[in-house]
């Protein structure tokens, strides 16, 4: 059984997947599970039923990069903050009660263009440029970071980003989510989950 916590890119992503339950636990942030002191994500995972041969992955980022990304680059530079952020998460996801379960990171998936999602629900902070180079950039920290720890990386960002780094249309559900799901297999495959 693979687990999946994460914000509603878990339900999304996963949906209809054989052998896969997803655990929405909110709108929240990779820069929110890094902190020690939260401890929405190691109660949901205490919560679930985890048994020998699972595997456990974590899906955050997209909200990162959308929203907040931008905002804290007044104050940072792009790597260093994102390394700050993944390693902080990273840091988190080794600290989780999973027992014997391999553990993962799914990619941020691809950004999806300003002018498909922006509003109210889902608020977009820079441009389609700087968010495709944002998503890039913490991938790339996410699976240097899960090979240095022995986690497993879910690349699904290769999957469905067009050539400019944006969520192919086609396969969305026309806001952010990744809606059709065929390749999610291959991605779990690939990554050692499967």
């Amino acid at each position: 059984m693979i687990h999946v916590i994460g914000d509603s890119h878990c339900l999304y992503t996963f949906r209809e997947i054989e052998d896969v339950s997803a655990y929405h636990i909110g709108p929240v942030t990779m820069k929110r599970v890094g902190y020690l002191e939260d401890s929405l994500l190691a109660d949901t995972v205490r919560e679930i039923p985890i048994g020998s041969g699972d595997v456990v992955l974590l899906s955050f980022g997209e909200i990162d990069v959308r929203c907040w990304v931008k905002v804290h680059l007044v104050w940072h530079d792009l790597y260093f903050l994102l390394t700050r952020w993944v390693r902080r998460y990273l840091h988190r996801v080794m600290t989780l009660p999973t027992g014997v379960a391999k553990v993962g990171i799914l990619s941020v998936p691809p950004p999806m263009p300003r002018e498909r999602c922006q509003s109210a629900d889902f608020p977009v902070s820079g441009t389609d440029e700087e968010r495709a180079e944002y998503t890039r950039v913490a991938n790339k920290l996410l699976a240097e970071g899960c090979k240095e720890r022995g986690l497993l990386y879910v690349d699904v960002y290769s999957r469905y980003a067009d050539a400019a780094g944006m969520l192919k249309v086609e396969m969305s559900d026309k806001i952010v989510h990744i809606l059709d799901t065929r390749h999610v297999p291959e991605c779990l495959a690939a990554a050692g989950a499967r």
